[in-house]
């Protein structure tokens, strides 16, 4: 069985879905990590096999490594033409397939490296709905929980959660106090400004 570590790029399959990820920690027997698709994810070791790097995988923000023929760099990456394209310091790579791309729409071939994601976005949320990670938390019910200005989670009765300690998360009211679609029809509420 293979052995998982922090940072390593992983898949696995539930109810004919793919979900992907990278492993924060392994413990008690489980993988513990942050599902690119926002969230936590919670698998046993032999439900993940390792995923290469892929620029499909990347999104604005996150920090990613190109290598070409003779050159490497390493920065922050943008998708200005949506997925059809990703740029890093100054290369534009197009044609994906897998961690291999060209650079520009005809050129040589370039290699993705390295990745780390940017920060998830409920991380940044005001206001989102979520569940512990480990079981019941002490002060946890679940629910809706208020980001602080430390950047922990506090539920209704003022404890204080760190965004490791949550899963199936759904941002209620985003870090700029709108309200996403999602969330309107969750909460039954069509509003689109937080007051």
């Amino acid at each position: 069985m293979t052995e998982f570590k922090p940072g390593d790029r992983v898949q696995w399959r539930l109810n004919d879905s793919l979900y992907r990820g990278t492993v924060e920690y392994v413990y008690d027997g489980c993988v513990y990590g942050t599902r690119d698709a926002g969230g936590r994810f919670v698998v046993w070791p032999g439900d993940l096999t390792l995923r290469p790097f892929a620029f499909e995988d990347v999104r604005d923000g996150d920090t990613i490594t190109v290598e070409g023929i003779d050159y490497s760099t390493t920065g922050t990456a943008s998708k200005p033409d949506g997925p059809e394209c990703v740029t890093v310091g100054g290369v534009t790579v197009f044609n994906f397939d897998g961690d291999e791309g060209t650079h520009g729409p005809y050129g040589p071939p370039v290699y993705h490296t390295d990745h780390t994601p940017a920060e998830p976005e409920w991380h940044r949320a005001k206001v989102i709905n979520a569940d512990p990670v480990r079981g019941e938390l002490p002060g946890c019910t679940g629910g809706y929980l208020l980001r602080d200005c430390d950047g922990d989670f506090l539920n209704e009765y003022g404890s204080a959660l760190a965004p490791s300690d949550l899963t199936n998360v759904t941002i209620i009211v985003d870090e700029y106090g709108k309200v996403p679609a999602e969330a309107a029809a969750l909460t039954g509420d069509e509003r689109r400004e937080a007051h």
